[in-house]
């Protein structure tokens, strides 16, 4: 069998690839499928495999140093941004904050900076947050199964989100200049250390805008499928992030991703994969996430900031700044069930 990189490689070299990469291929194709179909099909997999659940999270940045040069992210290392750390203090009264809103799940975020912030420090700030939320999530740093098993054994963290931003090798080289994060392999076998931890979900993504978009989400329906054959027992979920605007930001072309073929690209990706969660963050305006509840997503950021505590610099400008309580209010008008509590570690532990 062959491994995960071998599989995209062998996509991006010779265009061959599995009969369910082909399907996403062709159903991303304007001229092939008809988005009105493909968005009716999409809708009844959703109500079929999910309800009319839509599970809400939100962030939670503590940190923000960074010693990668991506130069998409605010938080890269030579961006003069506000640098800042949560103390313990401040991630307690942060949790209390976000805990009055009700939510129950919640995401976890840092820099890439081992130094700075470091496997103790985010264990012990884990430690601090499991107090307040059932359900924890972490977007850091890939780290090692040794690691990433003593967050799931003793802190009772249950899902890793990272993305490997581009799959295309030289593009991600080009975007990737320097910092661990240029080590591609490390990176893109990431989720599967996380798998093979115990994590009981991980989430997966490319940011859309830095390669071509067909290549790019093909060689992501590929780590898909890699991680659903060969971890069954690990929910695999899957995001689409768009290039959003960043401080200081600029000296890029990116790829543009209309909201025509954005849509699409949820549609796709139910039909082909048609238990898979997918999340929708803020990167998205408030019209197109509302208009996209129907498309196939199940899950979605609320009451966000892409910020450190008071002071510290964002990563991303948002486009849907609606508080909790509105989203929540906006999905029972519309026929959905607002979900702000749908794991707790403890009770299999």
């Amino acid at each position: 069998m062959r491994t995960l990189e071998e599989e995209i490689d062998k996509f991006f070299a010779q265009k061959k690839t599995s009969e369910t990469v082909e399907k996403v291929i062709e159903l991303l194709d304007a001229k092939t499928c008809d988005l009105e179909v493909l968005a009716l099909e999409a809708r009844r997999l959703t109500r079929q495999y999910f309800g009319n659940t839509i599970k809400l999270f939100t962030p939670l940045y503590i940190s923000n140093y960074c010693e990668n040069g991506c130069a998409y992210c605010a938080f890269h290392r030579e961006n003069k941004i506000a640098r800042k750390q949560l103390d313990e203090r401040e991630i307690h009264e942060q949790c209390r904050r976000i805990a009055q809103t009700g939510l129950r799940q919640i995401l976890v975020l840092t820099g890439e900076a081992p130094k700075f912030c470091s496997f103790e420090y985010i264990k012990n700030s884990l430690e601090i947050i499991s107090q307040y939320f059932s359900a924890i999530s972490i977007e850091v740093y890939p780290m090692t199964t040794e690691q990433y098993k003593i967050l799931v054994e003793e802190i009772g963290v249950d899902s890793v989100t990272m993305y490997q931003e581009a799959y295309d090798r030289n593009v991600y080289e080009k975007y990737h200049p320097f910092g661990k994060k240029k080590d591609y392999s490390w990176r893109i076998n990431g989720l599967s250390r996380a798998c093979e931890a115990g994590m009981r979900g991980v989430q997966l993504g490319a940011l859309l805008g830095l390669g071509h978009p067909s290549n790019e989400l093909a060689a992501l329906s590929a780590h898909i499928e890699y991680l659903q054959k060969n971890f069954p027992e690990t929910e695999v979920s899957v995001s689409f992030p768009r290039i959003r605007p960043i401080e200081n930001g600029g000296g890029f072309n990116f790829f543009e991703i209309s909201d025509k073929f954005y849509a699409r690209i949820i549609a796709a990706f139910r039909v082909v994969f048609p238990s898979l969660p997918i999340t929708l963050s803020t990167r998205e305006t408030e019209k197109m996430r509302d208009g996209l509840l129907n498309f196939g997503v199940t899950k979605i950021s609320a009451g966000v900031s892409t910020s450190v505590g008071e002071g510290g610099g964002s990563q991303f400008e948002i486009a849907d700044e609606r508080g909790v309580d509105e989203i929540a209010e906006y999905l029972t008008q519309n026929g959905f069930q607002a979900v702000f509590h749908d794991w707790n570690f403890n009770l299999v532990r």
